[in-house]
């Protein structure tokens, strides 16, 4: 595939700070401006060149002659936008107001695609000082895309989000500990789904509904300046929640661990002949992942150890750093290609990854 993009953008906000209504309020205001022109051209036949067992891979599958680019695609977005920020503070209170108005001039020529869209973009937030360095906050927003790349027979229609988030915030700077934890829960509409009708078995309608919920926490220990922790921690529960094909309600999300996280530490060397020399080394894990709708077949989880080692040089750093020590053979998923039309029986069955036989047909 050949592609090519050009990105103009623009952006100014005027910042004032005033004492009003018995607290102290920061206000911003600014506009902003982006265009982007995107064109792609790829080739792409639909005939099958072989299939590799991806459990047992062997890669003895020709790639055959270099087609000719013969699927033309040509982009242009517009962005123009306005928006308007209050941050107030009253002692312990803290509050977040702000709204944006946007302008997405979206066309797609190959789609037949010229719409515009107007949207109304509001935030709020609210921050409480329990005790010092210890605070609970919670927030809502919500925001909207263009339904990029979308074949439909109908005009297509901004996918939107809305989003709320609460938690605790935590700066202990007498012991170097800091980090937050949140629950939170972030809702997608308007998602393209396969078109129910048979006579369009590559276009999709806009119908879905996915739901993402769960936990994070974020630590960072620094006791000293010449050590660091972090760990992190996600619970992410993703599902689909509504859709045209209805055997889809519930299922996972592809691509997306139910529960992951990291730990890592830091040393630097402060002083002596080896100041400037860094040292690190971290343990990432992840649980298994669905890799297609319907959850018919899934990836175990694994974990892998990483180190790293840094020297500074004035204003300029050497690094060098090394993933999966233990030379573990994993799995991990990515979308290399996806037919909005196409339709899979779901499957309840289960078979443990080690019996489980995945076939990865290639095209060209």
């Amino acid at each position: 595939m050949l592609s090519h993009f050009e990105e103009a953008t623009f952006d100014a906000n005027l910042v004032a700070k005033t004492e009003m209504v018995g607290g102290t309020h920061t206000f911003l205001v600014g506009a902003s401006y982006d265009h982007t022109d995107f064109y792609s051209d790829m080739a792409f036949t639909g005939m099958t060149r072989g299939s590799i067992d991806l459990a047992d891979p062997t890669y003895d599958v020709s790639f055959g002659e270099i087609l000719p680019p013969s699927l033309l695609q040509t982009d242009r977005y517009e962005t123009r936008a306005i928006y308007a920020q209050d941050q107030a503070d009253y002692g312990w209170l803290h509050l977040t107001g702000s709204l944006r108005y946007t302008r997405f001039k979206f066309r797609e020529d190959q789609q037949a695609t010229d719409e515009t869209y107007h949207r109304l973009s509001p935030r709020i937030g609210a921050t409480v000082d329990v005790v010092p360095g210890v605070a609970l906050y919670a927030g809502y927003a919500t925001a909207f895309r263009g339904a990029f790349g979308l074949m439909s027979r109908f005009t297509p229609r901004p996918e939107t989000s809305r989003n709320v988030e609460g938690g605790i915030k935590l700066a202990a700077t007498g012991i170097g500990l800091s980090g937050t934890l949140a629950v939170y829960e972030q809702t997608r509409n308007n998602v393209a789904t396969p078109d129910p009708d048979p006579a369009f078995p590559f276009f999709a309608v806009q119908t879905g509904q996915q739901r993402s919920r769960g936990i994070e926490a974020d630590l960072i220990w620094e006791p000293r300046p010449a050590f660091s922790m972090i760990a992190n921690y996600a619970y992410t529960d993703a599902a689909v929640t509504r859709d045209t094909n209805t055997s889809l309600i519930d299922d996972r999300l592809p691509r997306v661990p139910r529960h992951s996280g990291r730990i890592a530490t830091r040393y630097r060397v402060l002083g002596g002949a080896a100041k400037g020399l860094s040292l690190g080394a971290g343990v990432t894990a992840f649980t298994a992942r669905e890799i297609t709708l319907p959850n018919s077949v899934s990836v175990p989880g694994y974990a892998a150890i990483d180190a790293q080692a840094s020297y500074d040089i004035g204003r300029f750093t050497v690094q060098v750093s090394a993933v999966n020590l233990e030379r573990r053979a994993q799995s991990d998923t990515y979308p290399v290609f996806r037919l909005p039309g196409r339709r899979c029986r779901r499957s309840r069955a289960r078979r443990s990854s080690r019996s489980r036989r995945v076939s990865e047909r290639i095209y060209r």
